[in-house]
């Protein structure tokens, strides 16, 4: 079924569904949560992001605890992590689900008419190494102004690698400097999706193994339910039913940065809700009648137009809010929407 939903399949899925995903970029073992502490919060999967760091023995016990507490663990890494067979197939028979190589689309030559792209040496040995340990194997992106023309030919190359997925991340802010130059425009965001919206459902109606993610766009399970209404309308119900199931158990991702600090909203430093090292993580995440939880519900309850009077707010809940620090106002829209006016409108 071609369908917005967090289960591992043939499907396009707009971030990680009604589950609660903890994403962990790892730093210094004083801000490391503990598997089961995560699992008491509701936590069902565990991202490790290693950003620059390798992968070693830590990492695989890491992987295990995480199965021992009941969680899916997934890992991300850089192409110079580390990546061979060998450790791989250790994280896989710790209890590993997926690994997933980060790539970067922007970097290559590119030809104006057809955008070329193809991995890094250093890329292709990581993808073929957790291939060859027998890993679920994706691969992930960010989009920027740059690297939007060339989705297809990453998603052919995904195809003919035979991998299992590939995750597409909307770039997040490193600054508020510099957040207006690196975002998306509306436009180039709707390419975006109408061109993974269309492989996914190209490799579904192909019964190929791999899936298309996609995060930080809140607006996304929407405009791919449009499409849907449009492109593969018995797909429609299954697309909407998703996004309202995903709106339902929001928030759904918890982020850790490397230094303990806990948010529901990445890139808002001042909605932090808490640091592990100085509480467990699920007093952090339960506790919602403290500041941050306030702050954090302050922030959609107060959203102004056009998001409030649009038709789908109450699923995408004001788009991303980290978004509208490019107007230094936090209850501004969504400067990254894809969504046009007439697709917002009431219903008349």
């Amino acid at each position: 079924m071609f369908a917005l939903s967090s289960a591992i399949g043939r499907r396009l899925t707009a971030g990680p569904g009604s589950e609660l995903v903890v994403h962990w970029r790892r730093g210094a073992d004083a801000y490391r949560p503990q598997m089961a502490d995560l699992r008491a919060a509701g936590a069902d999967r565990m991202v490790l992001d290693l950003g620059e760091g390798a992968l070693d023995a830590e990492v695989v016990a890491l992987a295990a605890e995480a199965r021992r507490a009941g969680m899916v663990a997934e890992v991300v890494a850089a192409p110079a992590a580390g990546w061979t067979a060998e450790m791989v197939s250790e994280l896989r028979e710790a209890g590993l689900a997926r690994a997933t190589v980060r790539l970067a689309l922007d970097a290559g030559p590119s030809h104006p008419r057809r955008p070329v792209w193809e991995p890094s040496e250093g890329a292709a040995r990581a993808v073929d190494a957790a291939l060859q340990a027998g890993v679920a194997t994706g691969v992930g992106v960010r989009l920027t102004r740059n690297s939007t023309s060339r989705l297809a030919a990453l998603l052919e190359w995904v195809e003919r690698s035979g991998l299992h997925g590939c995750d597409v991340a909307h770039v997040m802010p490193e600054g508020r400097l510099d957040w207006r130059a690196q975002l998306t425009l509306p436009g180039q965001t709707r390419f975006a999706l109408r061109t993974l919206a269309t492989a996914a459902w190209d490799w579904h109606q192909r019964r190929l193994p791999a899936r298309i993610r996609t995060w930080h766009g809140p607006a996304d399970p929407i405009f791919v339910y449009i499409w849907c209404l449009r492109h593969a309308p018995e797909q429609a119900p299954a697309a909407l039913a998703a996004a309202r199931a995903k709106a339902a158990g929001w928030p759904d991702v918890a982020w850790i940065d490397p230094l303990g600090n806990v948010a529901a909203v990445a890139g808002v430093p001042a909605l932090t809700l808490g640091t592990v090292g100085r509480r467990p993580f699920s007093d952090i995440w339960l506790d919602r009648g403290r500041a941050g939880w306030q702050r954090t519900r302050a922030l959609y309850d107060d959203v102004g137009a056009p998001c409030a009077a649009c038709r789908w707010s109450s699923l995408c809940h004001g788009g991303e809010r980290a978004r509208a620090m490019t107007d230094l106002s936090l209850g501004g829209p969504d400067p990254g929407c894809c969504l046009t006016e007439r697709e917002t409108a009431a219903a008349g």
